[in-house]
Order: structure tokens, then sequence, then C-alpha cells
């Protein structure tokens, strides 16, 4: 635990002993601490231990020194917080401050960032104006983390803002605004998108590739789309040589029978027996 100790004696936190954050307080803190050490002097001897090495701070202990910080509004960076709102949201310490004393130290780093903000931040559980928590219109382009705002708001962000959660979008950006680019009404898709997209696809595919890669298509298709004209003819070939399965990619079972139910070549016992339940009338002329 070099590192561990490194960076804890250039931190804020070097005067602050290891136990008072890593064990729990009172009598039976302090014997579980105790049984703690003697298992990492096993682990050390005998090489039995996972990396990375991380432990969760509980909250209590973090607010056990920051009381004040914890039930006011501060400012860092020229962002204010409320801690005691986000306290009442669930979300833990860690979630923002787990390299506060260990740095780069700690595999996976967890720091506040727009990401986590914008979920409550909706209209409907918190204010979405920049102002009400920057002190100045944040920097898109800026030094930082590469959070997945900062990079979905970069120089790349025509190729990259697509990988942002859209329901984060629409904390800022009306439909409209998306529209503009995409010359689409329904952007981001609805929800029965994938069900209605054919027709609109195959009037104007320009509009799919603003977005999308040509392969996008084959890869749920697997066939060229639309249909070539003398599709109908050639289908049989394509299904019997790959399976049905290919076609119910995109085609319920149902709309096989809807064209074969009425065309059965040749005529069996059992498609006529089929016919007959269906109340005894056939659906061929003359039968």
């Amino acid at each position: 635990m070099r590192d561990e100790y490194t960076t804890w004696q250039v931190s804020a936190h070097k005067n602050i002993p290891c136990a008072r954050c890593h064990q729990y307080p009172g009598f039976l803190g302090q014997g579980i601490q105790r049984l703690r050490l003697l298992s990492m002097v096993s682990a050390k001897i005998t090489g039995f231990y996972r990396e990375p090495i991380s432990v969760r701070v509980p909250d209590s202990i973090c607010l056990s020194c920051h009381v004040k910080e914890a039930k006011q509004t501060v400012t860092v960076k020229g962002i204010r917080i409320n801690h005691r709102d986000i306290i009442k949201s669930g979300w833990t310490c860690g979630a923002c401050h787990n390299s506060v004393v260990h740095g780069d130290a700690v595999p996976i780093k967890s720091i506040g960032s727009m990401d986590k903000c914008l979920p409550c931040h909706n209209e409907k559980l918190g204010y979405t104006e920049c102002e009400f928590c920057h002190q100045e219109t944040p920097k898109r382009r800026g030094r930082g983390p590469a959070t997945p705002w900062r990079i979905a708001h970069g120089p790349n962000w025509r190729r990259t803002h697509a990988a942002l959660d859209i329901r984060l979008c629409q904390t800022c950006h009306t439909e409209l605004y998306c529209s503009r680019c995409h010359k689409l009404s329904d952007v981001p898709h609805s929800e029965n998108w994938l069900a209605i997209h054919g027709p609109k696809a195959a009037a104007d595919k320009g509009k799919c590739y603003q977005c999308h890669k040509k392969e996008l298509c084959a890869g749920c298709h697997v066939l060229p789309m639309p249909h070539p004209a003398d599709w109908l003819p050639k289908h049989f070939g394509v299904v019997k040589a790959r399976g049905e399965k290919l076609c119910l990619n995109c085609h319920m079972r149902r709309s096989c029978g809807e064209c074969h139910e009425k065309h059965v070549h040749p005529l069996t016992i059992e498609k006529w027996n089929n016919i007959r339940k269906r109340g005894g009338k056939s659906s061929w002329p003359g039968l």
C-alpha cells in the first residue's frame, strides 16, 4: 500500500490518521480493525489478495467531520454545490470524492460531473438554468476530465454527441433543436421507431446516413433493404438456403401465412384441414 501512503502524505487529510476514516467508531470498531490488520499481514505473506485494492468509506465517517459542508451551499471552482439536497437525493460522498485523499492511487476515480447532476436538474426535481450552479457559463472545450458530457460537447461533438444519454440532452435542448440538423421530427427516436422506420427510411435514406453508417442497416436486416423489385419470386430460395429465422428479424410469422395460406402448393391433407378449420371456407376460388 505504498502508493496509498504516499498520496495520503501530500493530501489535505495528511494530519488525520488512517484509522479515523478506515475504522468504525467505538470499541467494536477497534476490534474489527485489529482483525483486518491481521488479515492484511496474512495476505501480504501469502500473496493471496485481489488487485486493485479498494475500500469504501461510509458516509457517516465523512459527515462526522464535514458537518458544515453538508448543511451549507459551498462554492468550489466557480460551481455552487448544495450538499444537503444531494445527500437527500441518495448520493454518497464517495460518488464524487472517492479520490480526495489517495488521488491517482485510486483505481477508478469517481468525480462530480454534469452527467451526475443532469438526471435531477431536469425541470422536475431541480433547476435547469446554468447560472443556478455556475458562476460562469461552463466551458465545453476547457481542460478537465473526459466525462461523457464534456466529450459530447467537445470539438468533435458532431460525431460524439450521440454517445450521451438522450434523456440528458432533453434537459437543455428541445426536440426542435435536434431537428434543425437531423431534418426529422422524430429525433430523439420514439420508442416505436423500430417498427415504423421502414417507410421513412425508404423515402429518404440520406437522412438516416446523417448519423448512421450504411453498415448499420445490414447489421439488422442482413439483406438489401428495401427488397429489390424481383424479390418475391426469389425469396423462397433465400429462405430455403438460410432459414426462416432471417425473415423473422423483421417480419412476424403470420406475415408468411397471409400469403402462403392463400396459395398452398402442393395441397396436402394437413393444409386442407387447416383451411377447413377456418370455417370451411376456402381461400382459393373454385375449391
